[in-house]
């Protein structure tokens, strides 16, 4: 009832007396007592009025105030079960729009659905997509970013800023055991890492360390907005792995949310394991119950921004043997942030991550 009152700009009158008589409390229930406090008998004291809805009607701001910091707390001590909800209010629809769509396979008030088809090439796909480097893109992320960095935001994400900071438990504990092995100096090398996303989500709560060392290889276009906007003085961008490259020990390989939107994923990652990192964490990655990888289109709702690209699920075992021949899987987790889902033709999807470590 909320996201479809808010989705539709609506608003909620709260009555000052119950205006329902609740017969849930009766005492016939096998878990409630008997209880009258819900019910109202003063039926007298409801008095119909006439209103001048554009002039009369005004959001009650210490009734929202309150409201907002009612759930703010439950949404930090109960953090998966309500990140949807927040999601939803934040990016006008947000997580249960996008899931109406995903699920129904059908157009939402214009938008596409999330994942469609089932396609033999990349190229095939991305004749059908308008691509993730348009113009449009790249400024509502610099713009989101730029809150962040300002402190008038706490996180973004997809370019949309939320005022509660959200983060991986995972990863942030992925972090501090590096560092904590490594003087407390951690080196991250955030491969795809678009304007910092996860550097401004994680950087205040790594405060501890000795040093930062936060590294973004991305496309040109983004590393030059990054090197102009956005770097500061643990913050830098780059054009390739190889500009990056430091002296650095113990380096650490951030694949956040980016190898499923890569033409030929298997080339990629066997470059990168040429660099032997110390540490991979992949996080939010995509695969499917299904014995073999399926490349589909994303789109992107237009009220985030007007996007669309491939974008692979892969079969999971599969996946994970391009690493294993050096590296060992020390922990693997499902994305707090993305729940599994169900195809248009049945599969299941689901985004897992996992922090792997070098062999020796």
């Amino acid at each position: 009832w909320y996201a479809s009152a808010f989705l539709k700009n609506k608003y909620t009158l709260y009555p000052k007396a119950s205006i329902i008589y609740n017969i849930g409390f009766d005492n016939t229930g096998t878990h409630n007592a008997a209880v009258d406090y819900f019910n109202s008998t003063d039926w007298n004291s409801i008095k119909p009025i006439t209103l001048d809805v554009e002039h009369d009607i005004k959001t009650n701001q210490q009734a929202l105030s309150r409201w907002k910091d009612y759930h703010n707390k439950i949404a930090q001590s109960s953090k998966g079960r309500f990140r949807d909800f927040f999601y939803t209010l934040k990016a006008i629809g947000g997580k249960i729009y996008r899931r109406i769509a995903r699920s129904t396979n059908k157009k939402v008030s214009g938008s596409e659905i999330m994942w469609s088809g089932n396609y033999k090439s990349w190229r095939d796909a991305a004749n059908e997509c308008a691509g993730y480097d348009a113009e449009n893109i790249l400024q509502k992320i610099k713009s989101a970013i730029l809150k962040v960095k300002k402190g008038e935001a706490a996180y973004e994400r997809d370019s949309v800023t939320f005022d509660t900071l959200d983060y991986s438990s995972v990863l942030l504990e992925a972090f501090k055991s590096i560092a904590s092995a490594n003087n407390e100096i951690l080196s991250v090398y955030d491969f795809g890492g678009s304007l910092g996303s996860a550097y401004f989500q994680y950087r205040n709560l790594l405060t501890n360390l000795k040093q930062l060392n936060w590294k973004i290889i991305e496309q040109p276009h983004f590393v030059e907005c990054g090197k102009q906007f956005i770097e500061d003085d643990h913050l830098k961008f780059y054009l390739s792995i190889e500009e990056a490259m430091g002296v650095e020990e113990n380096k650490t390989l951030l694949l956040g949310s980016v190898i499923q939107y890569l033409d030929k994923p298997d080339e990629i990652i066997g470059k990168l394991l040429q660099h032997e990192f110390e540490y991979i964490i992949i996080d939010r990655t995509g695969f499917i119950d299904a014995d073999n990888d399926r490349l589909t289109i994303q789109s992107v709702p237009e009220y985030i921004y007007k996007a669309s690209y491939p974008v692979w699920f892969f079969n999971e075992k599969k996946f994970i043997e391009t690493f294993t021949s050096k590296y060992n899987v020390i922990q693997t987790f499902l994305s707090e942030v993305s729940p599994p889902m169900i195809l248009a033709d049945g599969k299941n999807v689901f985004w897992k991550g996992y922090i792997l470590k070098r062999k020796q």
